[in-house]
């Protein structure tokens, strides 16, 4: 297995980022996600080149910071994009519970916008774009789940229960 320093090294050819440091903390805390991160390492770094803004490296912090909460319950198993190879959209995690029950995850983040705290229906408005968005993504026959990130004080102006 690989150290974390190493990989960190490998992922973002030295540069010192958030997103490297918050990435160390993580595989210091979890042998399983150092496990995960070299496995999947090219595909990562790949991610990290290609993140040419703050919002896509932010999206790929939520889908990594998915990851490493997922590898904290040792009886779930992670594949991370399992569809990419079969050239479709698809969900962003192929996890499987027990070793019999797969299912899948798909990972959004809903982007800061101005004035994003005082339009409460303006947000509940976007978390319905990003559902009907990623519905595109889900496989059927297959159990999803849509894991959307968002501020905590935007989440608090969102009523979806209604």
């Amino acid at each position: 297995m690989t150290k974390p320093a190493d990989l960190i090294d490998y992922l973002f050819d030295g540069k010192s980022t958030r997103l490297a440091t918050e990435l160390h903390q993580w595989m210091d805390d979890s042998g399983r996600f150092i496990t995960f991160v070299d496995t999947y390492r090219d595909k990562i770094r790949k991610k990290i080149r290609t993140a040419d803004d703050a919002g896509r490296s932010q999206d790929l912090r939520a889908e990594l910071e998915v990851a490493y909460r997922l590898l904290g319950d040792r009886r779930l198993e992670v594949e991370y994009e399992p569809y990419a190879s079969l050239k479709a959209r698809g969900a962003d995690f192929a996890v499987t519970y027990r070793a019999n029950l797969v299912f899948n995850i798909e990972v959004a983040r809903m982007r800061a916008e101005e004035g994003y705290f005082a339009e409460p229906a303006r947000n509940e408005e976007r978390v319905l774009r990003i559902v009907l968005e990623k519905l595109g993504q889900m496989q059927t026959n297959i159990p999803n789940l849509l894991v959307i990130h968002v501020l905590e004080d935007v989440a608090k102006t969102i009523a979806l229960e209604e």
